[in-house]
């Protein structure tokens, strides 16, 4: 794993997520003899909202990725809020 030294912009990001998730549909061609039907399945789906990552841990041969599924603002530093966390998620 290495870390990536670009910074992108907003329309960079989502022209990768949508080059990745074009990237992972699949095809599937079924129905009965003679006639194809296609639909297209796989990509990338949502599975969590988060507002952070708290970190990776490893449980025998899988990364689990913790993320910060719910936050309470506390307060605030030169107009920046400070945020507690209030609800995780950990996902394989």
């Amino acid at each position: 794993v290495t870390e990536d030294p670009n910074i992108y912009t907003q329309e960079e990001i989502q022209d990768m997520l949508d080059m990745i998730h074009d990237g992972n549909l699949s095809t599937q061609i079924g129905g009965t003899p003679g006639a194809v039907s296609r639909g297209r399945s796989g990509g990338l789906k949502p599975i969590v909202k988060a507002y952070g990552i708290v970190g990776f841990i490893r449980f025998l041969d899988c990364y689990y990725l913790t993320l910060i599924t719910k936050r309470a603002k506390v307060g605030s530093i030169g107009g920046n809020g400070i945020y507690t966390i209030k609800n995780t998620e950990t996902v394989p």
